[in-house]
């Protein structure tokens, strides 16, 4: 059909989400596939027809320099810290992401957050063993209250403000660092060089920002120093954002209560389930709870696709597309 869009396929999807693209997206998308998914299989589909979409991986140069239609890349998740953007600065189509899983994001965040100050999990692993921790005894410890407390959110987007709206009823103070000082329902939000001070007066901190120059790092064995004794750090942005020493000498050391983190310093490839986390044994912690990245993952869902279903709906009706990633920036 010549008014046809035909989106390539740059990863290889679930069936499950195939079915779920093809119901949901407008019948004039044309989903392409490749014969394998290299640099020569891209190659070879983008010869044989007009893409002006791709959607998945952001493919290398050969195939970019291929691909002479293209228009939008749709990377179907919210992290882009591994994209080459000086590669991307050379072309004029459009890079956009997915932020439509940050509900489940937000509510692993918060569900993390009481496992920390209830000490859900080592209470459970003591009364597996028939130990009650009652007071008095040496392996005592008493869960903290949220009520009251100061919540810092480091990454005020879809996800942190997602957990902002989630705990909003809890009787909180919220302060919030992003890249661009704003405001958000009162909520006062402040630059990167001011993390130290932000964190200085928070009870709980959650990292949820993005990847780049200026977040790589950006708390650090200084930012841990600022913190309370009894501040709980939440990490469901990206491990790199938490420089990987200062924090597991912050957590060996008690300097502050204790973390939950969903994103780690090493990753096991596609489809293999066994890999360290760090090179530092996190997991010999008592005041650690870890979770390995379940923040998008949720059961009989496919909440990382709607932001792909309504960009490419959006670019088959001709109007502006969303989660537009700024190349420059890098997020």
């Amino acid at each position: 059909m010549e008014n046809t869009i035909q989106c390539l396929l740059t990863r290889k999807f679930w069936d499950r989400d195939i079915n779920y693209l093809k119901k949901n997206v407008a019948s004039d998308v044309e989903f392409v596939f490749p014969d394998e998914y290299s640099t020569e299989g891209l190659i070879r589909k983008l010869f044989d027809n007009k893409i002006k979409i791709m959607l998945g991986d952001v493919p290398d140069e050969k195939v970019l320099n291929a691909a002479k239609y293209l228009e939008l890349i749709q990377i179907p998740w919210n992290g882009v810290e591994g994209l080459d953007f000086h590669l991307l600065e050379k072309f004029d189509f459009t890079v956009c992401n997915s932020h439509s899983n940050s509900i489940s994001v937000a509510e692993l965040a918060i569900g993390l957050m009481f496992s920390c100050i209830k000490q859900i999990p080592s209470h459970d692993k003591a009364l597996r063993k028939g130990n009650w921790r009652r007071p008095g005894a040496a392996d005592c410890e008493f869960p903290d209250l949220l009520y009251g407390k100061t919540v810092a959110i480091v990454g005020f987007g879809s996800v942190g403000q997602t957990i902002f709206k989630m705990l909003s009823g809890f009787n909180l103070t919220f302060i919030a660092v992003a890249l661009h000082n704003k405001k958000f329902n009162g909520v006062p939000v402040f630059g990167p060089d001011k993390i130290h001070e932000v964190c200085s007066k928070a009870d709980i901190i959650f990292i949820s920002a993005p990847l780049t120059k200026k977040t790589y790092g950006l708390v650090n064995q200084n930012v841990f120093k600022s913190m309370k004794p009894r501040a709980y750090l939440i990490n469901v942005g990206r491990a790199e954002i938490i420089e990987e020493e200062s924090l597991y000498r912050a957590l060996k050391n008690k300097v502050i209560a204790g973390a939950a983190i969903d994103t780690w310093y090493v990753q096991p490839s596609r489809g293999v389930s066994i890999s360290p986390v760090s090179r530092f044994v996190f997991n010999k912690l008592d005041n650690l709870v870890m979770s390995p990245h379940r923040g998008g993952m949720i059961r009989d869902e496919l909440l990382h696709l709607n932001d792909v279903v309504e960009n490419l709906n959006r670019f088959a009706n001709g109007d502006n597309l969303i989660n537009v990633i700024n190349i420059k920036e890098g997020y």
